[in-house]
Formats: structure tokens, C-alpha cells, sequence
């Protein structure tokens, strides 16, 4: 489903001298001729370069909205709800499998379970970090590791209805803090963690299952008898504005499950480890009643003159360049920038993204996205805009070497990340407008 938002922009082109050729014409022999990065075998000997520009031009701008977001093994695995203001209600959550970390366990008969501890190291965070109501349940549908199948952003498993974190005394009422340093039997780690304490009822469950049973005896074995948990939050209303996602590296070693256990007064510990083999995938739930955003969706044409948007897992935005058909075919481009400032006010907490990526459909009839041939685009904070290099593109388009239909943008991490960008318009009320310049010359 692709919804688009028509939009203008200014394009403009800004006559350039080349100095290096002139120097061959009034000095001669007297300077040497530089060649050409794009080859001199295209260029016949004394073959003369014109210097062109380009007047004013309209650009069309869109947001794609995608339905389809593939979340299966992500780099971070999503937690936690934020309202937005022009975006709307957001909340992720995630499933995971989980393995013991040694098979058929020798546990003694007479283990005292002191807790069950679900740790989770921080990948980092959008938004506030403010508290959060966090839930866990035993999943019981097998996820399938099978590379030809597919989790989505809208999959869901199914779960038991028990929550495993204690209520009596909110256990899982948590105020994440990412960067304060965590301490594990009472020394500092490396690297930041959640750390939910779990019902140590299922602690007992897993050791008796090891001790009498083949549960424990192979990894297959394990995951059929206990397929993985289920993290979400339950954070009920929330004020616009507030709220946020937490980013973890649930596959480092460092996240994990943890029985601490005592026998015969020594302490000890068994762990259950998320590994790179185990199945994990991001639920996410976007509602933009009300918003901005649901005004541009439904109504593509008109609406979203003064700003358009890219949402991660959700909205890209696109930006067509039909201009660039009109060069001609024998021009050199020397440099084609793409200035897109941004409406972010530095109060708010949801912030542009730092890095994002640039695609296109470079192929006939192929729905499929490529990455384009450029530097990794990032934010500049002090412009308040993205700037982009295009000329490897525009080069490539002129050439025949791609089909040019258009450039999508969105953040980096789109499939694992809460991040979203408002762009600024043709039309907006705000100073700077996006832009496009492109200096070439023809031979």
C-alpha cells in the first residue's frame, strides 16, 4: 500500500567555470591537462566542455506507507510505548527463544531458589525514561527458525495468560535508566541492563524438568518444552509527549535469563542464554488517530504540503526528481546536493535520526529496494537538516545505468528502531525549505 503526498521543491543550478580547461586554451603547452575521473576514452581528443545550469524545478514528494515490515532477528529487540504528538500512539514489544547454557544440568535435590532474574542489556533508547509497566508471558506456539519464513512487525505468538513477573509488589514497574551503571553481585558490569526479577516458581519448574525428565538433555528438546517468553509493556493512557522505546542487545551475552540458587550454604548460578541461533522478533503497534500523520495518509494529494515524514517499520519518504530525465545525455555531473531541513524543536525528545539510509527502485517492474551509492547520510545538527550527496545517482541515471524512480529515505535502523523524522516542505512556515543543487558540464 503506497499512500503519496504531492509536494514541491526548488531545484536549482549554479553555473561553474572550469579553470583547469581554460588553462589549456590561454597558457597551452605551458599547462598540463588533468584528466577526466570518468574516463578520457569517452572524450575524443580536444573535445570542448560546456558549462550549463539548470533554472528553477519542481520536485514531488510522498510518504510510502509500508505494511509489511519484515522484524525477524533484528539488531535490537523494541520495548516499551511513547505517544506522539504527530505520529501518534507507538508500542513495541518482542518475542525470543532462549536455551540453557549447559545441557542435563547436575542439580542437587536440596537447592534453595534465592531469584530469577531477566536481564537485558541496553542497545540504547528514543524518547523519555520514564516508568514503565513491564509484563512477561511463557509463549506456547513453537517459533519457526526456518529462514524461508518471515516475522513481521504485526506477527503475533501466541502466549499463556499468566504474567511471570510478580505484581504484589510491583516487580515490574520499572524507570530504565541506560546510562547509570548496573551492579551484579555487587560489582560494576560493562555494559547497562534491565534487570526484572521473575516468578521463581518457574525456576522450580526448570530444575525439577532437568532432574527428572530429557527436557534439559538436548537444546531441541528445551524448546519444545519451554518455546520462550514474550517482553511487552502495560503502560495504560499516556500523556502526549511522554513515554519511550528501550533498544537492547538481547543475543550478547549479557542478556539472558538467571537462576540464583544456594546449596548447602555456597551460592551458585544457572544461566539460560539468547544466542544468534534463537528466534526473536519485534511486534510493533502504530496508531495515528487524530494525528497529522492520519490527515497525509488519507488524503495524499493535498494534505502534508507543509511538511512530509519517515517513521521506522512504518513510513518512508520519497522524493522524485523528474528533472534529472531532462539532462543531457553527454553531461558530466560534478556535484548534486540534497539539503532537507527538518521541523525539530531541541525541547523535544523525539529527536530526527542520526543516520538514514537512501534507496531506490532501480529496475523495470521490480518492486525490490537497492541501496544507493552514497556516504552514509547524517544528521547535522547545527543546520537542522540532512545533507545528501546525489551525484553518483544523478551520474548513473543520466548514463542509463539506472532507471530513476525516485528515492526513498527512512531511518537507518528502519526494521529495528523507534525513530521518525518530520521533513520540512515547499510550503512550510518554517525558514529553510529542502533543496536541490546540481552543478555539470557537457562535452
Amino acid at each position: 500500500m503506497l499512500e503519496k503526498i504531492n509536494k514541491s521543491f526548488q531545484w536549482r543550478g549554479v553555473n561553474q567555470l572550469l579553470a583547469t580547461f581554460l588553462c589549456i586554451l590561454v597558457i597551452g603547452g605551458a599547462c598540463k591537462k588533468k584528466e577526466n575521473p570518468l574516463g578520457v576514452s569517452a572524450l575524443p581528443e580536444g573535445s570542448a566542455l560546456s558549462t550549463k545550469g539548470i533554472d528553477t524545478f519542481s520536485l514531488i514528494t510522498y510518504s510510502e506507507l509500508e505494511d509489511s515490515t519484515v522484524s525477524k532477528n533484528p539488531r535490537f529487540n523494541l520495548l516499551g510505548s511513547y505517544i506522539d504528538p504527530v505520529f501518534g500512539a507507538y508500542n513495541a514489544s518482542f518475542y525470543t527463544q532462549f536455551r540453557p547454557s549447559t545441557l542435563s544440568p547436575n542439580f542437587e535435590d536440596n537447592i534453595k531458589i534465592d531469584s530469577f532474574v531477566l536481564a537485558l542489556e541496553y542497545g540504547g533508547y528514543y524518547g523519555e525514561l520514564d516508568p514503565q509497566l513491564i509484563e512477561v508471558y511463557e509463549i506456547t506456539e513453537d517459533l519457526d527458525a526456518d529462514e524461508e519464513v518471515d516475522y513481521y512487525t504485526f506477527s503475533t505468538t501466541t502466549t499463556a495468560n499468566v504474567n511471570l513477573v510478580p505484581t504484589a509488589n510491583n516487580e515490574g514497574l520499572i524507570t530504565p535508566n541506560p546510562l547509570a551503571p548496573t551492579i551484579v553481585d555487587g560489582e560494576e558490569v560493562a555494559d547497562a541492563q534491565l534487570r526484572l526479577h521473575l516468578d521463581t516458581n518457574l525456576a522450580r519448574t526448570f530444575i525439577n524438568s532437568a532432574l527428572n525428565t530429557s527436557n534439559f538433555e538436548t537444546e531441541e528438546n528445551f524448546l519444545t518444552y519451554f518455546k520462550g517468553i514474550h517482553v511487552k509493556t502495560n503502560n495504560g493512557l499516556q500523556v502526549p509527549g511522554k513515554g519511550g522505546v528501550l533498544y537492547f542487545n538481547t543475543a550478547d551475552p549479557a542478556s539472558g535469563l538467571t537462576i540464583y540458587y544456594t546449596v548447602n550454604g555456597i551460592q551458585q548460578s544457572f544461566e539460560f542464554i539468547i544466542n544468534a541461533t534463537d528466534v526473536d522478533y519485534n511486534n510493533v503497534t502504530i496508531n495515528p488517530a487524530g494525528t497529522e500523520i492520519e490527515d497525509v495518509l488519507n488524503n495524499p494529494e493535498t494534505a502534508g504540503l507543509d511538511e512530509f515524514y519517515t517513521q521506522a517499520g512504518h513510513i518512508r519518504s520519497k522524493i522524485d526528481l523528474p528533472g534529472i530525465k531532462n539532462l543531457p545525455k553527454n553531461a558530466i555531473i560534478h556535484s548534486a546536493e540534497l539539503i532537507l531541513p527538518v521541523s525539530y524543536y531541541n525541547q523535544s525528545t523525539f529527536y530526527p535520526s542520526t543516520f538514514i539510509s537512501l534507496s531506490s527502485r532501480l529496475i523495470k517492474d521490480d518492486n525490490r529496494l537497492y541501496s544507493l551509492p552514497t556516504s552514509e547520510v547524517q544528521y547535522d545538527t547545527g543546520r537542522k537538516a540532512y545533507v545528501i550527496d546525489l551525484r553518483t545517482y544523478v551520474q548513473n541515471v543520466v548514463a542509463g545505468s539506472f532507471e530513476d524512480n525516485g528515492i526513498l529515505l527512512s531511518p537507518s535502523f528502519f526494521n529495528t528502531s523507534a525513530e521518525r523524522i518530520i521533513f520540512n516542505g515547499s510550503q512550510t512556515i518554517n525558514k529553510d525549505k529542502p533543496i536541490l543543487t546540481i552543478d555539470f558540464t557537457t562535452f
